[in-house]
């Protein structure tokens, strides 16, 4: 993602980004990779831990699993980019 996205320049981005698309969508499903990996880090946490405060845990937990979600939908809205982008090329297109 870092080779599409150019800081301060959001028309060469947007360029970039129409240009390689199926690299902007790899690029988002490797990212949803690491949320999806730390579900099992928070159980292999939750079954290592419930015995000292299962309470305790279960509120770990929550608010663990809260922030992964927040991350993950965070992560799928950046595949709306590509037909707000669609839609803003063929405006420009019937413009000219």
């Amino acid at each position: 993602m870092n080779k599409l996205v150019v800081p301060g320049d959001a028309a060469t981005t947007a360029h970039n980004v129409m240009a390689s698309q199926g690299l902007w969508k790899l690029a988002v499903a490797d990212d949803l990779i690491i949320p999806i990996i730390a579900v099992a880090g928070v159980w292999i946490s939750y079954v290592l831990r419930s015995p000292v405060s299962k309470s305790l845990i279960l509120l770990d937990v929550f608010f663990t699993l809260v922030s992964l979600a927040v991350e993950a939908v965070s992560k799928l809205l950046l595949l709306l980019v590509l037909p707000f982008l669609k839609v803003s090329t063929s405006a420009s297109g019937m413009s000219e």
